[in-house]
């Protein structure tokens, strides 16, 4: 007896509309970037934009976002996608930011979200690099 592999949805339609949606909504122009992943969208620093970000679309269904030191992983699509966007349009309203943490091993960078006057952890993206994090809290405000 054959069983039929079921193939991985790839969601690169609508990656490219929550993108769209994201860029049209905070008024940022983009370029597309060229990488081995399905979708890449590069926003340089432009007005209403401090930092330059990038978002994601790779491994068939993982949703990633980088600014500075920070990069997520936030899979599946069909499940992470609406909070993708929410904190991504936080963090371009300025109601987000990234913070490092060392750890004895590992370091960490966490994607804060302000919610009633106290900052909350929306996401942790670790890494075992032996190379230092920039210190900073980074925010998408002027420098």
């Amino acid at each position: 007896m054959f069983f039929k592999r079921k193939e991985p949805k790839h969601y690169i339609v609508e990656a490219e509309a929550l993108f769209g949606r994201f860029a049209a909504r905070h008024r940022l122009s983009y370029n597309i970037g060229d990488a081995p992943v399905e979708v890449l969208w590069k926003f340089p620093v432009q007005e209403g934009l401090y930092h330059p970000i990038v978002l994601c679309l790779q491994n068939n269904d993982e949703l990633s976002f980088g600014v500075g030191d920070f990069w997520s992983y936030m899979f599946p699509y069909p499940q992470v996608k609406t909070e993708f966007e929410r904190l991504i349009s936080a963090w371009v309203e300025g109601r987000a930011r990234t913070v490092p943490r060392s750890g004895w091993i590992s370091q960490t960078v966490d994607l804060q979200v302000i919610e009633n006057g106290v900052w909350r952890s929306a996401y942790a993206a670790g890494s075992l690099t032996f190379q230092k994090l920039d210190p900073r809290i980074l925010m998408n405000t002027p420098a």
